[in-house]
C-alpha cells in the first residue's frame, strides 16, 4: 500500500492525509536521531572500558590460578624428593654403616698415641 492510497477524502471538507506523508521513512529518521550527547557517549565509553577491564582481569586471574596450581604440584614433587634424600642421608650417616665402610676401606680404630686432645 503506497502513501497515496492512504489518503482519506471526506465529503466537502477537503483532503485528510496520513501524518507520515512527506516524511522520510521510519528507519532513516531513527538513524538521524541516534546522535548521542556527551553524557551518553561517556557512559558508553565507560561501559566498554569496564567490560574490557573485566575481561582482562578474568584472563589475569585464570593465568595466575594456573601458575599457582603448577607451583603447588612442583612444591609437592620437591617435598617428596627432599624426604627421599633426607632418608638416604640418614642411612649413609648411620654409625653402623660408617663403621662397615671404614673396615672395607682399611681403616681401624686409633691407637693410644694417635689421639690428640685440645683444651
Amino acid at each position: 500500500m503506497n502513501m497515496r492510497a492512504a489518503t482519506i477524502r471526506g465529503t466537502g471538507r477537503g483532503t485528510y492525509r496520513s501524518s507520515a506523508v512527506g516524511r522520510a521513512p521510519y528507519r532513516a529518521r531513527s538513524r538521524a536521531r541516534m546522535r548521542l550527547g556527551r553524557l551518553e557517549l561517556l557512559g558508553v565509553a565507560a561501559a566498554v572500558l569496564l567490560f574490557g577491564l573485566g575481561l582482562w582481569t578474568s584472563y589475569e586471574v585464570r593465568t595466575l590460578a594456573a601458575e599457582i596450581a603448577m607451583l603447588k604440584a612442583r612444591s609437592a614433587e620437591l617435598d617428596s624428593a627432599h624426604r627421599s634424600l633426607s632418608e638416604q642421608e640418614a642411612a649413609m650417616l648411620d654409625r653402623k654403616n660408617l663403621a662397615r665402610l671404614g673396615l672395607r676401606l682399611g681403616l681401624h680404630r686409633p691407637g693410644a698415641g694417635q689421639v690428640v686432645t685440645l683444651n
